[in-house]
């Protein structure tokens, strides 16, 4: 008789089971990921700890007797771009020769003149004026 209850509640049990392993699973994530979070924030803060250390043991050890030195403002000074009178600022180029190209587009440069075109009537006279230029001068050539 007990076999054959076993058989007769067979399908609720196996739903139990279903179930009570499925909450199983569920819980046992949220444990794993709130273990992984506490782990997280432990390492977050022995980083941030670490970090605080090394800041404040840099500023006791090196800034603070860095800028109480006799030549501190003359390095503040430096930091901030500032010379002395007696000091002069050094560039250092490369012996680079400028290319065709660039002699031409600085040559342009010089000869291009600005002005200031403020209606269409004007934009066409200064077109106008700059081509008979080019005309004349290529008269002048021949």
């Amino acid at each position: 008789m007990p076999a054959n209850q076993f058989i007769k509640n067979s399908r609720q049990i196996r739903y139990v089971l279903f179930f009570l392993t499925l909450f199983m699973m569920i819980f046992t994530i949220r444990t794993y990921l709130n273990h992984f979070e506490i782990e997280t924030s432990i390492q977050q803060t022995k980083d941030e700890i670490e970090r605080v250390e090394k800041e404040t043991a840099f500023m006791e050890n090196f800034k603070v007797n860095y800028l109480d030195s006799d030549y501190g403002k003359y390095f503040m000074a430096h930091e901030s771009s500032i010379t002395t009178p007696d000091e002069t600022v050094v560039r250092i180029r490369d012996k680079k020769l400028p290319t065709e190209e660039e002699l031409q587009l600085q040559q342009i440069r010089q000869e291009e003149e600005v002005t200031e075109i403020v209606d269409p009537r004007e934009s066409w006279q200064h077109f106008l004026q700059a081509r008979f230029s080019k005309f004349l001068e290529e008269i002048n050539l021949n």
